[in-house]
Parts: C-alpha cells; structure tokens; sequence
C-alpha cells in the first residue's frame, strides 16, 4: 500500500486528517479530525511497511470534529515497539495519511 503524507488542509468533500499530537509520541496519541456529514470512516494504524496494527474507529460518524486517541497498543493490547507509524483515515473512498513518530 503507498503511503503519501498530505497536508493539513482539508481534503476531499472536506475531510480534514490534522496533525497527530503529541508527536514524538510516548505514552498516548491525539488523532483529530473532521468530517462534512455522517459518512462511514475507518481509522487505522499502519506500521512503517504498511501492515495494519490497530483499528482505532470502524464505522459511522456523524458531521464535525471528532478526537480519537490512541494508547500505542495493538489489536490485541500489546504496546508498539518505538518507530514510525501512520495514522490512515479512510473516509469517502479516499485515504488521508499522517506520520506518527512513537518513542519509548
């Protein structure tokens, strides 16, 4: 899967992915982002070679700004080994992509 890190601007039908935060991340991760209607999102954590490592939102949401965290664990509640991650978000046929940075 290609990953291309856009900017911080609203995308398309304007979805907008904002940047992660904090980032270096250490303990917790702030992903927000914001929606134009209720529409159907997935949002992932990828690993540096593009393998899902957590599904952190899976299904309908509603219009506006939404906060998801993510606790740097797996699927199965493992703690992620220090590296570079992505947070995809996959909304309206289209993937909005960040680099996530976790230290340990």
């Amino acid at each position: 899967i290609p990953l291309a890190v856009g900017p911080e601007v609203p995308g398309a039908g304007g979805v907008a992915l904002a940047a992660p935060s904090p980032n270096p991340a250490v303990n917790t991760l702030r992903l927000p982002f914001a929606l134009p209607g209720e529409t159907a999102v997935r949002l992932n954590i990828l690993d540096a070679q593009g393998r899902r490592v957590r599904v952190l939102v899976d299904g309908l949401l509603g219009q506006g700004t939404h906060n998801e965290t993510w606790n740097l664990c797996d699927d199965a509640g493992r703690s992620v080994p220090a590296g570079l991650y992505f947070a995809q978000l996959q909304v309206l046929g289209r993937s909005h992509v960040r680099r996530i940075a976790v230290t340990r």
